[in-house]
């Protein structure tokens, strides 16, 4: 058996729906996917979207202090 690939959208359309559901397994039976992909799948979105915010989250607190007593 070969390995499928799936493009980002794809994947993007199947995080969505499985978020949205709340049941991965579900939306795996739908794609004809397994429910460990998909799982697999949503853990990384969600971590990538939690490094993101964190990075953005720390460099505005890095430009806020700049500016605290800069101005003295």
């Amino acid at each position: 058996m070969q390995r499928r690939k799936h493009s980002a959208e794809f994947k993007q359309q199947v995080v969505q729906e499985a978020i949205e559901t709340g049941n991965k397994a579900l939306v795996a039976r739908c794609h004809e996917l397994s429910p460990n992909l998909v799982s697999k799948w949503v853990k990384a979105f969600q971590e990538k979207r939690q490094s993101r915010s964190f990075r953005h989250s720390r460099y505005c607190f890095s430009l806020r202090d700049q500016t605290v007593g800069g101005g003295e």
